[in-house]
């Protein structure tokens, strides 16, 4: 388990209200083109280092009305499996009285991606990914569970919308309020600052050429701005950079 989790990870979901961190048996789905799209994350010969296997899909064809008046055949994949909700305590609480919609995205298990890189998605290490760590069955049968719950995480990247009527009833866990800024990091670093690098990251960089670097118009305490550092091989050729990163550790005055 990751060294800055709380020592409580998971509770009962709340019986009368859905919460951002509620996991539920449900489906999700991904919207693809017929004929010629990229085959995964898909059957079980798709799983990969840096291509987690989300279970074995079904397919369902549908007509798509066009703004030219014709019609196109898109695909449906529908998956089946563990689920946690993404979408925030207020949005779910203020929403309109009519609103069906929830964010939510797959748990994938350490048994069922055998071939992921483990030892960095355990300490969150890698942007779109989410660690959950096992829990043993005698603590999973405290939380009404009936067998123990595996290691796994949550894969941001196939976040998709469901539906209120269907996550709420089939709600199995949750994680507990301490875990959530763990996951609100996760979330943030994939969807918005994935560039922003934290310490463990700075070493990486040693002895890089550094190529380019930018304002990116931020600010932190201080004042002090955010500079965007690009690396490479020729300074000579600062477009044909290699790797990036936001360094918040350097103060540049206004």
């Amino acid at each position: 388990m990751s060294q800055r989790y709380p020592a409580r990870v998971y509770r009962r979901p709340s019986k009368q209200t859905l919460r951002q961190g509620d996991v539920a048996i449900a489906e999700f789905h991904q919207l693809r083109a017929r004929s010629g799209d990229r085959r995964g994350p898909a059957g079980p010969d798709m799983a990969a280092p840096d291509l987690p296997f989300l279970g074995d899909p079904t397919d369902f064809e549908v007509r798509v009305p066009q703004p030219n008046g014709s019609e196109e055949v898109r695909t449906v994949r529908v998956w089946s499996g563990f689920v946690v909700v993404l979408h925030q305590n207020c949005e779910i609480e203020f929403a309109h009285v009519d609103d069906s919609r929830v964010l939510i995205a797959p748990i994938v298990t350490s048994e069922r991606w055998s071939e992921g890189p483990w030892k960095y998605l355990r300490e969150n290490m890698i942007p779109g990914y989410f660690y959950l760590p096992e829990l043993p069955e005698v603590d999973a049968k405290k939380l009404g569970l009936p067998r123990s719950w595996p290691e796994g995480v949550v894969v941001l990247a196939s976040s998709t919308l469901s539906s209120v009527g269907l996550i709420k009833p089939r709600r199995q866990l949750s994680i507990t309020a301490e875990m959530l800024p763990h996951l609100h990091d996760c979330i943030a670093r994939f969807f918005a600052v994935r560039g922003f690098a934290g310490m463990r990251e700075l070493t990486s960089i040693i002895s890089k050429r550094i190529v380019r670097v930018e304002d990116t118009s931020q600010t932190v305490a201080g004042p002090s701005r955010l500079m965007k550092v690009y690396f490479g091989e020729n300074a000579d050729e600062p477009d044909q950079r290699d790797d990036e990163v936001t360094v918040a550790y350097w103060g540049v005055r206004p």
